[in-house]
């Protein structure tokens, strides 16, 4: 693949040179502009050679509040003063550590290219490079500030520079000596490279053992211990079993004890009722039946003449020449001439004639060899793969994505599509794809879960390309999560091992290979139609839908695209829903199940909580330790990140045709659901009464703490209370406190979609621009209260709708929400020009 050989041939000599570009079109088979389409497109791509050291300070969100900025002019003012000849600061999009931000990437280059550089280490000898650093290779540490005291951050971070320098000036005087090049003044011997602040070594705000969704934490039920991988063992075993039980042996078995069991309701009929002829038609049917098995079971070991076959071939025919007899009992049995005792003997003499038989077949005891089961190509059962879907759709498992979509929806999709292309003689290949890219600020959930749990996302996935047929599968990581690349890649080592995925699956015969897929990085990545234009060696850009992904994906074959937390419950849902149906949505009134959420910003404990979607916002604060300075502190909540924008804690409700508005959601809730959409939309209204209180209808204010985590809600209410710029609930919350500067905080978000967009269409690259220029101009204070009007009257509403209307991806729909919503909540220049940063209402 394109951007795998590019990424290696970078890490090899830290940049991107013309004879690398023309090797990778080469390999790649495509032309050499394709290379230059992709390496223009992905920042993490250098064409020409880096600094010694190379500074990113993340500038997302909770970053930004607590002084990347700062820290950015500081280290530059160091470089200034020293001098630190060859170092670059530059600003990043969101590092994936909201949680003990501010957060920063230190890089260090050692490659020189052409040179093959020897290790200098006692002991060692050869070359070390790894994917993630090495002694001579491109090593980058991450840096995070943990909420410590600003100024002792910036201390911290502007020495690590300093150290980092002095190191890398130090070993690349040694790789000039081994490279028989002059010598460059060496700085003192004695410099030891920074620790990195490791997720491993960080204590999460929450036990991740004890989650709900980490299955093998617990204790088997009843007893025993997991293996691991269970649940693809477990459907493997279901498959045995359907499969064993559809060799000949076996069906002239169930054949024989169904028509055993229809001759003894039989003769038990016959004694007061002479009519029974349906019954005695039944039993012919399943004698016929096994006749036809036997026979074939035995053809099945035509032409050897080992003792053991010939006995079973004499064996098989000795059980046709019985079932044939007591057919053909059963035509005389209504002869004038049979008593009523002789009938009886009749019939229960075939009973026990083919009871025995089928004992003996359904428990041969070696008595047959296994030819016939062996060879016969194993499958997969449809009817137990609906069985499995069943169990899928009565979690209503949810995509952890964003999108919300039913997980078992998707994957159902999938499965017809690779039907369909089977029935027309069309199918090649399919593919599930899990999206661990989380590259939104304020989400770091699927970080933890990589890391802590990784086979529960690589079974995910096996578990998936088993019940969709599929024949691959990718996880696709961001570039800076290179722990979890690790853990990840060391699970699939440990279930390829475990012949749980690779070329045959437990001996099925079935291939499902699984592989990680590192992303060359970029927001849009994790759209994604974006992410599989990525996989496939091209820029990162949507597609336009339709066709669906499901069947037309990556490749243009059928393909499941979903967050790596949807593929990581489905593991524990299998498992234990077999002796629980309600497991996962647990008994709690309109539950919608678990879910992981990633808090940071101003509470005490910011970290990932696993809650359950019946529990409140104001429930996960807490979890999170509560606001700081208590809860009459809190400012605003971003709810998805910056893609919803900002909420105060207290909504105020638009009394315009408020009370209309009620009445049509108490009706809705009282409607008698006839299908699924209406269960939902009954589910959302019943909820939505609930949370609107007396109390809560007579002041128009909503506490948002109060809701429920449940996106659908999130997603429905905004209408009723009349909210303009939307709510949204996604899996990154960032609390804000009362003494920040909101209006800095959206102008900041809206730059990071100015930033990440990816300019394919107009609306986007164009109006994330001036919505930027815009939230730069408010915060620096060129805007006076007439400026200030026009844009919340006239310019952000209406670009916010626009894009929201006509943007390709969600990345354009967000774009305007952090400014729209401070106009809408936050905005007090109708009664002061100075107050942009206080809440209304």
């Amino acid at each position: 693949m394109l951007i795998p050989r590019l990424l290696e041939l970078q890490r090899n000599g830290d940049y991107l040179d013309d004879d690398d570009l023309t090797s990778a079109a080469a390999e790649a088979g495509v032309p050499r502009y394709r290379v230059e389409e992709v390496i223009s497109f992905f920042p993490h791509f250098r064409r020409t050679p880096p600094p010694r050291v190379l500074v990113q300070v993340c500038r997302d969100m909770t970053c930004h509040f607590r002084g990347a900025a700062a820290i950015k002019e500081e280290i530059e003012r160091a470089i200034r003063e020293n001098p630190l000849a060859d170092v670059r600061v530059e600003g990043v999009s969101c590092l994936g550590r909201c949680d003990r931000g501010p957060a920063l990437c230190v890089s260090r280059f050692l490659r020189q290219k052409g040179v093959k550089a020897k290790s200098l280490f006692a002991g060692e000898t050869g070359d070390k490079d790894e994917s993630h650093g090495g002694h001579h290779g491109t090593e980058s540490i991450y840096l995070a500030g943990e909420h410590a005291d600003a100024a002792a951050v910036r201390d911290r971070f502007r020495t690590i520079v300093e150290q980092t320098y002095q190191l890398a000036e130090k070993e690349s005087a040694q790789h000039r000596v081994v490279a028989g090049r002059p010598a460059v003044p060496r700085p003192p011997h004695a410099v030891h490279y920074p620790s990195p602040d490791l997720d491993a070594e960080y204590a999460g705000a929450e036990d991740w053992r004890q989650w709900k969704i980490n299955v093998y934490s617990r204790p088997r039920r009843p007893d025993g211990e997991w293996m691991g991988f269970d649940a693809v063992r477990l459907f493997i075993e279901r498959c045995r079993e359907a499969n064993r039980r559809a060799t000949p042996l076996v069906q002239s078995g169930d054949e024989l004890k169904a028509a055993a069991s229809t001759l003894k309701r039989l003769e038990a009929k016959r004694r007061t009722d002479a009519d029974a002829f349906e019954m005695t038609s039944e039993a012919f049917k399943s004698l016929g039946a096994a006749e036809s098995a036997l026979k074939r079971a035995a053809a099945g070991w035509k032409g050897k003449s080992d003792e053991a076959t010939v006995r079973a071939v004499a064996a098989i025919n000795d059980m046709v020449a019985s079932t044939v007899e007591v057919m053909k009992s059963l035509l005389v049995i209504d002869n004038e001439e049979v008593t009523p005792e002789e009938r009886t003997n009749k019939l229960r003499t075939g009973v026990e004639i083919l009871n025995r038989n089928a004992d003996r077949l359904l428990n041969p005891r070696g008595e047959f060899p296994l030819e016939t089961a062996a060879n016969s190509p194993f499958f997969v059962p449809p009817d137990l793969v609906e069985d499995w879907f069943k169990v899928l759709k009565n979690s209503r498992l949810l995509g952890m994505g964003g999108g919300g979509a039913p997980a078992e929806g998707k994957w159902r999709s999938v499965r017809d599509s690779v039907r369909r292309m089977k029935e027309i003689g069309n199918f090649s290949a399919a593919y599930i794809v899990a999206n661990g890219d989380e590259s939104e600020p304020g989400t770091f959930k699927d970080r933890e879960l990589m890391l802590r749990c990784p086979e529960l996302v690589v079974e995910g996935v096996i578990i998936a390309g088993l019940l969709t047929g599929a024949t691959k599968g990718y996880i696709f990581i961001r570039h800076e999560y290179q722990e979890q690349i690790e853990r990840i890649s060391a699970a699939i080592r440990t279930a390829r091992a475990a012949r749980i995925c690779g070329p045959d699956v437990l001996g099925t015969g079935i291939s499902f290979p699984v592989e990680v897929y590192v992303s060359p990085g970029g927001y849009i990545c994790g759209e994604q139609s974006a992410l599989l234009e990525a996989i496939e060696g091209r820029r990162a850009q949507p597609r336009d839908r339709p066709p669906e992904l499901t069947a037309n994906g990556l490749f243009g074959m059928p393909t499941l695209v979903s967050n790596v937390e949807t593929f990581g419950w489905t593991p524990a849902i299998f498992l234990e829903e077999q002796a629980d149906p309600t497991w996962y949505r647990s008994k709690s009134r309109d539950s919608m199940g678990w879910r992981l959420f990633s808090i940071s910003g101003d509470v005490e404990k910011s970290g990932v909580y696993e809650m359950e979607v019946a529990e409140t916002l104001g429930d996960l604060v807490a979890r999170a330790g509560g606001v700081m300075g208590g809860l009459d502190n809190l400012g605003a909540i971003a709810t998805s990140g910056p893609s919803a924008g900002f909420v105060p804690r207290f909504l105020k409700i638009r009394p315009e045709g408020f009370e209309a508005r009620w009445e049509a959601v108490k009706r809705a809730a009282a409607r008698t659901p006839r299908n699924e959409r209406d269960e939902k939309e009954i589910r959302i209204a019943n909820s939505i009464v609930r949370l609107l209180t007396d109390d809560v209808r007579q002041s128009l204010k909503l506490d948002v703490l109060s809701m429920p985590l449940d996106l659908d809600l999130f997603r429905s209410i905004d209408e009723l209370l009349g909210v303009r710029t939307g709510m949204l609930l996604g899996a990154g919350l960032v609390v804000y406190s009362r003494d920040r500067n909101m209006l800095d905080q959206a102008a900041n978000a809206t730059s990071f979609f100015k930033n990440e967009t990816c300019g394919k269409c107009v609306p986007c690259r164009l109006g994330s621009k001036v919505l930027a220029e815009l939230g730069g101009d408010l915060v620096a204070g060129k805007s006076d209260l007439r400026i200030l009007t026009d844009a919340r009257d006239c310019g952000v509403y209406a670009l916010d709708e626009a894009m929201e209307h006509t943007s390709i991806c969600s990345l354009g729909k967000s774009a305007g929400k952090p400014l729209s919503s401070w106009f809408e909540h936050f905005d007090a220049s109708e009664d002061d020009a100075s107050g942009a940063h206080s809440e209304r209402g």
